[in-house]
Order: C-alpha cells, then structure tokens, then sequence
C-alpha cells in the first residue's frame, strides 16, 4: 500500500507554505556555509529521531505504549521542516503500512508528538493519530504543523490524546503552537 504522504516534499512544502516561510526559502535558509549541498535531505531528521537525546527524553516522558508506537514507524524519513515558531518538524514513516510518526520540537523544550498505528483491515489506512505534548499550557488543541498532516493522512481525522509522564508548566503563549484560525476545527480539540 502506498503511504498518502509518499510524496513527502509536497508534504513538507505544504507545512512550510502555512506554518514556516516558503519552500524556496528552505534551502536558503538551512544550508549554512560549509553544508554539502548533495547531502541527504533525511540526514537530519533520521539523526535526530534515533539520536539518543531525544529517545532517552521520549522513553522518560511517554508512556511505554505510547514511546513504542512512535517508534515502530521510524523506518522511511522526511526532510526536516524548519518552523516559523523557531521549532522543527521532523517526520518518520513506514510506507508499506501507511504509518507515520512526527514530532515537532521546540528550542524550549517542548515536543508536539503524533503517531499512527496500521489499519487491523487489509489495505486499510490508519483509523486515527494518537498525539501527545509535554506542554502543559497548550495541550488543549493538537499542535499547527500536526493538523496540516493529519489533514493530508485522513479526510476526517479522528485524534485521540495521550498524556505524558512529565510535562512542562512554564507560562507561554499558544499562539506559535496552535493560533492558525485556517486550521481550527473540533476535531483537533482535547475533549
């Protein structure tokens, strides 16, 4: 089965026309001087999501269920997805069961974490994304970036909420995680 994301440039390049600042402007922006231009695009995002600081950060602060399931999907990876928020979306997929795990992650700290697991129907696509945060002030309403793909994977996305072990209770705004009116919907709403 061929994943509804396969074409994860259009994907990245639709994220970053709504929530960051254009996709001409990525490589632009994330090829610092002395960057191999034909370096694998994935590089980062891969590094990142298998690298042990942020999976010994998942494994202390998600449920054990919940740090399984995202990582089961971190097979196939996307290209890093600089935000305007100063935060990154990194993505990680299994095409061959139409899964996918994604993560953004803030310079604070935070993290805006979604997952699906595979369809219990042959051929099925996924029945519904599970997200998680450790911000305990915006948690109320999925993160920006995380609507965009849930939008993309199902024509009507049902969420369901987890909770983390720990989370982060500094007072913020939720402006730069969830402040897209475009994006609002009941859907994407804690219940």
């Amino acid at each position: 089965m061929k994943h509804p994301l396969n074409g994860f440039t259009a994907a990245t390049c639709l994220i970053l026309s709504i929530l960051a600042t254009s996709c001409a402007s990525i490589s632009a922006t994330s090829q610092p001087s002395g960057i191999d231009i034909d370096a694998d695009p994935t590089e980062e995002t891969m590094q990142t999501l298998l690298g042990n600081d942020l999976q010994s950060k998942l494994k202390a602060q998600l449920s054990p269920q919940d740090y399984e399931r995202f990582n089961f999907n971190l097979k196939s990876f996307s290209a890093t997805t600089p935000l305007n928020s100063g935060g990154k979306y990194y993505e990680g997929r299994r095409d061959e069961l139409g899964t996918m795990s994604g993560i953004v992650i803030t310079p604070d700290g935070y993290f805006y974490l979604a997952y699906t697991v595979p369809s219990n129907t042959a051929g099925g696509q996924p029945q519904s994304i599970t997200y998680v945060t450790n911000d305990g002030v915006c948690k109320e309403e999925v993160h920006d970036a995380i609507k965009v793909i849930a939008k993309l994977m199902m024509q009507s996305p049902k969420i369901s909420f987890s909770n983390p072990r720990q989370t982060i209770n500094t007072p913020h705004s939720c402006d730069q995680v969830y402040g897209r009116q475009d994006l609002k919907s009941p859907v994407f709403n804690r219940r």
